[in-house]
C-alpha cells in the first residue's frame, strides 16, 4: 500500500485523539477512520491480486490470446500471421519480479501493450521464433502426402 495513505490515516487518528471531544464521539470517529483505512488496504491489495489471478496470456501455434477481467471479462485474439513486430520492455521494478511489458504490433491495429507478463524475455523469444523463423519450422499440415 502507498505510504501516503498510511500516513494520512495515522495523522487523522492522532488529530482525533487530541481533540476535546467526548470519548464516545472520539471512538466513533476513530472507528470510521479505521474502517475507511481498512477498505482502502483491501481495495489496493486484493483488487490487483484478483485482476492478476483472472488474467490469461496464452500463445498457441496459431494465435496469441489475452483474457482479463474479474466481473466483466474482455479479450483479444491475434493471429500469428498478422503480427509484424514483437518488442519487450521492463523497468527495474519489473526486472526484480521477473515480469515486463510485451508490445505486439499487428497489421491492422496500433501496437498492443501487455503489462506484467512473467519472464517477458522468454515469451518475446518464443513469439519471435514462432513468427519469424519460418525456415526452421515446417508445419506438417503443409507437406504433401506421400503417393506411393
Amino acid at each position: 500500500m502507498d505510504f501516503r495513505y498510511s500516513s494520512l490515516a495515522a495523522f487523522l487518528a492522532a488529530l482525533v485523539s487530541r481533540t476535546a471531544w467526548q470519548p464516545t464521539a472520539r471512538t466513533v470517529v476513530s472507528a470510521v477512520i479505521g474502517g475507511i483505512w481498512l477498505l482502502l488496504v483491501v481495495w489496493l491489495t486484493l483488487r490487483p491480486f484478483f485482476a492478476w489471478l483472472t488474467t490469461h496470456f496464452v500463445i498457441t501455434d496459431r494465435r496469441v490470446m489475452y483474457r482479463h477481467g474479474v466481473l466483466n471479462r474482455a479479450g483479444i485474439d491475434i493471429p500469428l500471421a498478422r503480427i509484424n513486430s514483437v518488442e519487450f520492455t521492463h523497468r527495474l521494478r519489473d526486472r526484480m519480479v521477473r515480469t515486463g511489458t510485451l508490445i505486439i504490433e499487428s497489421a491492422s491495429q496500433d501496437p498492443l501493450e501487455f503489462h506484467d507478463i512473467p519472464q517477458v524475455e522468454q515469451v518475446h523469444s518464443l513469439l519471435y521464433h514462432e513468427i519469424f523463423d519460418t525456415e526452421d519450422h515446417v508445419d506438417p499440415r503443409d507437406e504433401a502426402p506421400d503417393e506411393g
